[in-house]
C-alpha cells in the first residue's frame, strides 16, 4: 500500500512516515500543496494524510482539486482515494466540507503515530473491500 503524507512540519511528518513505514506502507512525503499535487498526478495512492495548514495554502484546495479532477480514465489522483484529514480546526465544519465523493476521516493535529496506520488500514480496507464487492 502507499500513502502520501502531506505534512510541512517535518517532525509529525517524519513520525507518521516512520509508523507508516513500519506498518509495511510505502510513504512519500510532501511539505506544500504543489509538491502534493506534483505527485499525486504521477503516481497512485491508496490513501492521503493531509494538513489543512500548509505554506502554499489550505490542504482542502487539495482534497476539493482531488474529488473534482481525479479519477478521470486512468489517471491519478482516484477520486474515492481515502483521505485522513489531519487538522486542530473545528472537525465538525471540515468533515461536512471534505468529505464529499469518498471516505474522509478528520483527526486533531498532531496525529500520533501509532494512531496513524491503523486509521489508514481501515480506510484501505474499506476501499478493497468495496471493490471486491
Amino acid at each position: 500500500m502507499r500513502a502520501l503524507v502531506v505534512e510541512d512540519d517535518p517532525g509529525i511528518a517524519s513520525g507518521l512516515s516512520d509508523s507508516l513505514r513500519r506498518a509495511g506502507y510505502a510513504v512519500d512525503v510532501c511539505r506544500t500543496l504543489g509538491d502534493a499535487w506534483a505527485a499525486l498526478s504521477v503516481e497512485p495512492f491508496d490513501v492521503l494524510l493531509l494538513d489543512l495548514g500548509l505554506p502554499d495554502g489550505d490542504g482542502l484546495d487539495l482534497l476539493a482539486r482531488v474529488r473534482r479532477m481525479g479519477g478521470r480514465a486512468g489517471a491519478w489522483p482516484r477520486h474515492d482515494m481515502p483521505v485522513l484529514i489531519m487538522t486542530a480546526r473545528d472537525g465538525v465544519a471540515i468533515a461536512s466540507t471534505g468529505s464529499t465523493a469518498a471516505r474522509t476521516i478528520t483527526s486533531s493535529n498532531p496525529l500520533t503515530p501509532m494512531s496513524c496506520w491503523p486509521v489508514c488500514a481501515r480506510c484501505c480496507a474499506a476501499r478493497v473491500g468495496a471493490a471486491i464487492r
